[in-house]
């Protein structure tokens, strides 16, 4: 049974709701009766009781929605969540001191029959580890329902796909130097940060330096023309560290990863990006390697 788009918005936003609210028992009448959360199978019974040992470690725990993109002939859609709470048990070697945390993820899911019965998701694991390292320090989101509304739709729902595809193009063919500024602002912003378009082909050269044979690879890509914004998962796959980056030491060892972004289109061109790379799926790997 194929479900409408507001149908699925429907059914996320009641599944995080039931999470949010800790209301256990009625989260498997939304999901299928087989259950894939990044590539790990799960009956519901199984995964409610994982979710809810996880929220029991923090205190006044809320998920918030910042927005949602959906592809109703995929009955796919990405998704992303601002969450906080505090934590009641030792995190990441520090003692719980009463304070909130924020946390960033990315969903992309996908249903069958009208059931929740996959998900994909990136946490931005890198800033949760700041805030307890630096629990003084301001923590500012910045969110993608703050971004303007734009008057002017340039791009339909296939010129979106396309141009994003060929800005891939450009980075996969080593092209950024000259083609870049054909698809992104001369400025922009990237996760909250002001870059001219040469800072952030600075970024992306900077990654490919250190992962020579890094190849950008559309998973999944979910476009919206009436916001004019793009959700993609681009996935990293056999790439070999050569240069330390985001804190991972070559030793050899080949290494899968994701990463996923919502980017913001303003008259054809990439004005924002809200991005999010799963640096620690390949930490993890690179760790295992080791012993």
């Amino acid at each position: 049974m194929t479900r409408t788009v507001s149908d699925l918005a429907s059914i996320y936003r009641a599944w995080l709701d039931c999470t949010s609210q800790g209301r256990w028992s009625d989260l498997p009448q939304y999901m299928h009766w087989t259950y894939t959360y990044n590539d790990k199978e799960f009956d519901p019974q199984t995964f409610v009781s994982l979710v809810q040992r996880e929220a029991s470690r923090f205190a006044g725990f809320t998920i918030n929605v910042d927005t949602i993109l959906i592809d109703g002939g995929a009955q796919c859609l990405a998704c992303r969540l601002f969450s906080k709470g505090r934590p009641t048990e030792t995190m990441f070697g520090h003692e719980p001191s009463g304070q909130h945390v924020y946390f960033v993820e990315h969903h992309f899911a996908w249903f069958t029959a009208g059931k929740l019965s996959r998900t994909l998701f990136t946490l931005d694991i890198d800033s949760v580890r700041h805030q307890f390292r630096h629990p003084d320090a301001e923590y500012v989101c910045d969110l993608v329902g703050h971004s303007p509304t734009l008057a002017t739709k340039t791009l339909s729902r296939q010129g979106l796909e396309d141009a994003f595809r060929a800005y891939l193009g450009c980075i996969n063919d080593r092209k950024m130097n000259s083609d870049l500024v054909r698809f992104c602002h001369s400025e922009m912003r990237y996760n909250g940060q002001e870059l001219t378009v040469d800072e952030h082909r600075l970024l992306i050269e900077e990654r490919i330096s250190a992962i020579p044979d890094l190849d950008f690879h559309i998973h999944t890509l979910i476009a919206d023309p009436e916001s004019q914004r793009v959700a993609v998962r681009i996935e990293y796959n056999d790439c070999t560290i050569l240069k330390e980056i985001a804190g991972l030491v070559p030793n050899g060892q080949s290494v899968n990863f994701a990463e996923h972004a919502i980017y913001l289109f303003e008259n054809a061109r990439i004005n924002r990006i809200w991005s999010i790379i799963d640096w620690e799926a390949a930490r993890r790997q690179m760790t295992a390697a080791a012993f």
